[in-house]
């Protein structure tokens, strides 16, 4: 007999879950047989189909943020120029913007 795992979703059996597994297991095995043996390692087998282009040399596949983010940076440019002219890049200003933040959250927290 087959011991099952009632759930409020239906039953869990394991044996029942390996053994479709297991066999699964073998038809993907058995599919995968059924391919050509021709296929060799290191030849044009194994480049991209590019529609008889030639690949880009290595140094074109690099795509800059400043190209990858440009949709997001032209739709909040009003937004981020004021923001730009903030950023200094000193580590020092940040701290004190950290500080200033924090001291007028607290005394905003204690007046309420």
């Amino acid at each position: 007999m087959i011991r099952s795992l009632f759930t409020g979703g239906g039953s869990w059996s394991p044996l029942i879950w390996s053994s479709a597994f297991f066999f699964l297991l073998l038809a993907a095995l058995w599919f995968r047989k059924l391919g050509k043996e021709t296929y060799k390692e290191g030849t044009d087998q194994t480049e991209p189909f590019l529609s008889g282009q030639e690949p880009p040399r290595v140094e074109q596949l690099h795509v800059a943020s400043s190209n990858a983010y440009w949709g997001l940076t032209e739709a909040l440019r009003n937004y981020l120029g004021p923001l730009e002219k903030l950023h200094s890049g000193v580590l020092n200003d940040y701290f004190g913007w950290l500080v200033v933040s924090l001291a007028l959250g607290l005394v905003l927290f204690s007046l309420f």
